[in-house]
């Protein structure tokens, strides 16, 4: 806020600008729902402790407000509407999906707010929002809550190293119609800028798959797998993954001779009965048919 020494300064023509080191405004939007309710748990954790912690080091810094923390008197829509107007940041949290969430983003987008999505981790982004900035979040471990404010703190940054320019749906449609009809240089930059964070966005989104996929690897590579013969009840021991598809490759395997344990199951009705699978019988044996 401005003191009444700046305030006076200014109207009296003794400061040609207003200081500059008010704090910018950031507006939440997502679902709230009721106190105490599973949605308003989670919202309060996401506004405490993931977006409040990554906004903490920006200068001047952020007033981080949500629809529910608007104090001042009047109709809540027309709040709601004109904080998402005036924000310099809006972070929209898409899990749910939430019906008002998505309408106060549509009114971001139009105003040509910087916007970073946010998301609880494993939900699908909406089509048409896949192209924008989003943060997965989850607050099941401790290291989770970090590794999401620290993407919300980078994604921050990069929004607001794009300056002026923003790109999100709204602008690209504008800038392609504007393109079309007059073929002003504004409009190919407009679509120029959303492809680059397209560009962006889809390397992040590459590597993020990238790591997931040799996590998962590395986890199922020290996974032991299993073979049992329903009629003896032997269990053969196949190692990994790799030497359960290389075993059942080199065997002809009739109807269901052998099946693998572990990662695609155990039938209940083809379960050895307790004495022979705590024998752990390790080698196989021959089968005995009728000479």
């Amino acid at each position: 806020m401005y003191t009444e020494e700046e305030l006076k300064g200014f109207l009296q023509g003794g400061m040609t600008t207003m200081p500059t080191d008010q704090k910018k405004k950031c507006f939440v939007i997502g679902p709230i729902g009721d106190l105490n309710s599973e949605q308003r748990i989670n919202a309060d954790w996401l506004l405490h402790y993931i977006i409040e912690p990554a906004l903490k080091d920006f200068a001047p810094g952020y007033d981080v407000t949500r629809a529910d923390k608007i104090a001042n008197p009047g109709l809540i829509t027309a709040q709601v509407i004109n904080s998402v107007l005036e924000a310099d940041l809006i972070i929209a949290d898409l899990t749910g999906p939430n019906a008002n969430a998505f309408y106060e983003l549509a009114l971001a987008h139009m105003a040509e707010r910087k916007v970073v999505q946010m998301i609880t981790d494993g939900q699908k982004i909406p089509f048409d929002l896949q192209e924008v900035r989003t943060v997965p979040y989850s607050r099941v471990t401790v290291e989770d809550v970090k590794k999401a404010v620290v993407a919300l703190e980078t994604h921050v940054r990069a929004a607001e190293h794009d300056g002026d320019h923003v790109s999100n749906p709204v602008t690209t449609a504008r800038g392609t119609r504007e393109l079309m009809l007059k073929g002003t240089a504004d409009s190919g930059a407009k679509i120029l800028k959303h492809l680059m964070a397209s560009n962006r966005v889809l390397a992040s989104n590459v590597s993020r798959l990238t790591n997931e996929v040799g996590d998962l690897s590395a986890r199922l590579s020290g996974v032991e797998y299993r073979a049992i013969a329903p009629g003896t009840g032997v269990i053969y021991p196949l190692g990994s993954v790799a030497a359960v598809i290389a075993d059942l490759a080199r065997r002809p395997v009739e109807g269901n001779k052998f099946i693998t344990g572990g990662l695609l199951g155990i039938r209940d009705d083809e379960r050895p009965p307790a004495d022979s699978q705590s024998a752990q019988q390790v080698e196989s044996e021959p089968d005995k048919t009728d000479g």
